[in-house]
């Protein structure tokens, strides 16, 4: 069943991405757009939430865990969002499967995951497919907005773990309403309040913000279900086979046509390699 879940958080990936992009593409405050998508986002799933039976357990350490993975939610989503402001929704999505690497190696040793021949093949495709996107004239070259998501990839990785852990003894919605508020909370700090930006930003980008938060805010809660039945080397990596799907649909509906030949590669070696993961 979690491959189920994170196969279906991996399509409303896809459309997010496609969808933040267009918003995105050389205009928009970063900063305001992250604490729309967080807050939408914990709406979204407190309205999932009397679906779900809600379970819980305020230990000490679930409580430090869900602080520090609320406020490092805060500091990927600016990532990620400054990173897709720079760079095309094909190389965010390819760009975004190193932190899949980090998700085996820390599996195996923080979590005990078992690290299988095929896993360790399968990142090496996955290292492989990024240097292809890397290639510029010949050299590989990080440019700033890839340095950035691959930094956020690593971090969001990093804070799956957290979710793990939490995830044992927590019912995935009541989770992440407490960690997406924890997020909002501190831009809203780090803004200082200043919700002039925000409204700002709802006139610069229309419905279409709440649009794509609401498609985020589902997406994660897949995603931590899945997170919550299966391994997280695992479920990490199916739910960015969605690289396959926003590198074509890119293509196709955003125009991002420059190395066509060299992304359907890429993706192409990725998605192999998310694919051996899973064995």
């Amino acid at each position: 069943m979690w491959f189920v879940f994170a196969l279906l958080a991996a399509v409303m990936g896809t459309f997010y991405a496609l969808l933040a992009r267009f918003l995105l593409k050389g205009k928009g405050d970063p900063m305001a757009f992250a604490l729309i998508l967080q807050f939408v986002t914990a709406l979204t799933i407190l309205m999932i939430m009397p679906f779900e039976k809600v379970s819980y357990d305020f230990s000490p350490i679930n409580m430090l865990l869900i602080i520090i993975v609320g406020v490092g939610t805060a500091l990927i989503a600016k990532l990620f969002i400054e990173g897709r402001q720079m760079e095309e929704a094909s190389n965010v999505s390819i760009a975004a499967q190193v932190g899949g690497i980090w998700s085996i190696l820390g599996g195996a040793v923080i979590l005990g995951e078992a690290l299988t021949p095929y896993k360790i093949i399968g990142a090496l495709l996955i290292i492989f497919g990024n240097l292809l996107v890397f290639l510029r004239k010949g050299k590989i070259q990080l440019t700033k907005g890839m340095k950035t998501i691959v930094i956020a990839s690593i971090l969001f990785s990093t804070a799956t773990f957290g979710d793990k852990y939490v995830l044992r003894t927590f019912s995935p919605a009541l989770y992440n309403v407490l960690v997406y508020f924890l997020s909002s909370l501190s831009f809203l700090i780090v803004a200082r309040f200043d919700f002039r930006r925000v409204r700002k930003e709802i006139a610069l980008q229309g419905p279409l913000i709440f649009l794509a938060s609401a498609v985020f805010g589902v997406g994660i809660y897949l995603f931590e279900k899945a997170v919550q039945m299966g391994e997280v080397s695992r479920v990490f990596l199916v739910n960015n086979t969605s690289i396959v799907l926003t590198v074509l649909l890119g293509i196709l509906l955003l125009k991002e046509r420059e190395n066509i030949f060299r992304k359907i590669v890429a993706a192409i070696m990725v998605f192999i390699g998310a694919y051996l993961l899973m064995m």
